[in-house]
């Protein structure tokens, strides 16, 4: 019986000890760690660097749960659900939040451990907010027209053509755009070329405010760009294109002193079973567009 005794108490004292090392190794790591019980969440060990990063002091931290710690408490239960089925999780992304209620956008890699004799997970965080942010802004730079805002060709031909593939797939219809600014060379000449940068926004303004969120448009040139519309068969896409070219054709663009008209002419192409692909249907929605031009300028043309 004493031998079982001290047999139990060595194990206990191994036990303390492996923890006091863990939390050592824990406390001198140079990420935010805290373990959390997993039956209620409740936190049981937070190194400074976690203390630093959430504005929170240990002693508060040590009477909070986990789930204080997410802005969102449904990230927070799909992580415990993952562990129903794995013992860690590494590179998971959330929003969490500090004492002060600042949100930032945290990765986390966590494992499920036996810590007091009870299951409790030991969860590392990386905030990551700066690079999400960074990444963010080289997208946008990488896809984005300068001068307007809208899609450049690049991104504009990459969405297109997954929007055709997905309109084949499903068996949906979608409708291309050409638009092209009538006669903009002579607002260059005349005006400048910050007065033609101006018409193009006048233009670009009035194609959003009218198209849908999910249709998409891009700048594909100077002063011509596309838009493809999903769900839309050439008749509707034929009132929207109409609605655009009247309403910039009966808006003033006001300049300084000077209030300037424009005109454009609009190609539209529905796709069809031939078209393999977005330059198939984009070639189309060309070729109407010409027709268009060449008919007098100021009018839609459907393919």
């Amino acid at each position: 019986m004493k031998e079982s005794i001290m047999k139990d108490k060595n194990s206990i004292l191994q036990l303390i000890e492996s923890e006091h090392r863990l939390r050592s190794i824990l406390e001198i790591l140079p990420y935010p760690i805290y373990i959390a019980k997993r039956k209620d969440g409740k936190i049981i060990f937070v190194n400074r660097k976690c203390c630093l990063l959430f504005k929170q002091s240990p002693s508060k931290f040590l009477n909070s749960s986990a789930e204080d710690l997410y802005s969102d408490k449904a990230d927070r239960d799909h992580l415990l659900k993952l562990f129903d089925s794995v013992n860690d999780i590494t590179d998971m992304e959330v929003p969490m939040k500090t004492a002060t209620g600042t949100v930032f956008q945290a990765e986390l890699a966590s494992i499920l451990v036996k810590f007091d004799n009870e299951d409790a997970f030991i969860v590392a965080i990386n905030d990551i907010t700066q690079r999400k942010r960074m990444e963010k802004e080289l997208f946008i730079q990488a896809s984005t027209d300068n001068l307007t805002g809208i899609n450049n060709r690049g991104y504009l031909y990459t969405i297109s053509e997954q929007e055709v593939q997905r309109s084949k797939r499903f068996g949906r219809e979608l409708t291309a755009m050409m638009i092209d600014i009538d006669h903009f060379k002579q607002f260059n000449d005349t005006y400048g070329h910050a007065t033609g940068d101006k018409v193009i926004n006048f233009v670009v303004k009035i194609i959003t405010d009218v198209l849908r969120q999910s249709d998409v448009v891009g700048r594909v040139g100077g002063e011509e760009f596309a838009a493809i519309l999903p769900e839309t068969n050439i008749e509707g896409a034929f009132l929207v294109a109409e609605r655009i070219r009247t309403l910039i054709e009966a808006k003033n663009i006001k300049i300084e002193n000077k209030k300037l008209k424009c005109t454009i002419s609009i190609g539209i192409a529905q796709l069809s079973i031939k078209d393999k692909n977005f330059d198939d249907l984009i070639k189309r929605a060309d070729q109407a567009l010409y027709k268009a031009k060449n008919n007098g300028r100021n009018k839609v043309v459907k393919s």
